[in-house]
């Protein structure tokens, strides 16, 4: 499945869409599914979002994304910001671990 396409054929591919109008298509999706799967909170007022960053913090939340409602999806890269308590950096870790050695009798 495309996951930014609506399964109703009138509304189609979203991304060309303003946030706004896609959030509100996914709270009508989602109507009737209940947690844990729920469209996440949002508001255009600055002092709540504000209140939510400062006082998400101790559930463990690293912080808020900021986009405007007005803004489509571009391909190829995002229109939002990422607002974290502290300066992270997103990493691939990797390793490899060497088999142990095999004795032979011999």
């Amino acid at each position: 499945m495309n996951e930014a396409k609506h399964p109703d054929p009138a509304i189609g591919d979203c991304r060309s869409r303003p946030y706004t109008t896609c959030r509100a298509y996914l709270i009508e999706l989602l109507a009737d599914v209940g947690p844990p799967i729920q469209a996440v909170p949002a508001t255009e007022d600055r002092e709540v979002a504000t209140v939510w960053y400062d006082a998400l913090r101790a559930q463990g939340i690293e912080g808020i994304v900021a986009k405007r409602g007005d803004a489509g999806y571009p391909a190829g890269r995002r229109g939002w910001m990422k607002v974290r308590h502290a300066d992270t950096v997103d990493a691939l870790r990797s390793a490899t671990r060497a088999a142990p050695p095999v004795c032979r009798r011999g």
